[in-house]
């Protein structure tokens, strides 16, 4: 009896085991490989570009495109700073305002000292 209590025992043990298989669900995924390098990367067509040539003073980069940006034809790559033209532009303005102030003045006073001439002659 005591052999036939420990073929039952050991007749559980294995089937407990049987139903424990390690089973795995399989499932389409995306698959992304990623490959990290350290080094410089080489441009297979490279364009240079130049700032404008009819830039009368040195031009200062606002903003550049970030390295690695796909580009195609016509993308803006560099935006310079325009701080330094828009004050040549507003000093231009006041200095042409100051001008044509200066030649108002000059056409009253000349207007004046003809008119005065004129009731000289006269006299």
């Amino acid at each position: 009896m005591r052999r036939a209590l420990i073929a039952v025992a050991l007749l559980a043990a294995c089937s407990k085991e049987s139903n424990d298989v390690a089973t795995f669900k399989v499932e389409p995924i995306t698959f992304t490989r990623r490959v990290s390098a350290e080094g410089t990367l080489k441009a297979t067509k490279a364009t240079q570009v130049t700032a404008p040539l009819n830039a009368e003073r040195p031009l200062k980069v606002s903003w550049i495109a970030p390295d690695g940006t796909l580009l195609r034809k016509g993308d803006v790559i560099v935006r310079f700073d325009a701080t330094d033209f828009e004050n040549l532009l507003l000093t231009g303005r006041e200095d042409r305002a100051t001008a044509t102030n200066k030649m108002s003045k000059a056409t009253a006073e000349s207007t004046a000292t003809k008119k005065n001439l004129g009731r000289d002659a006269k006299l």
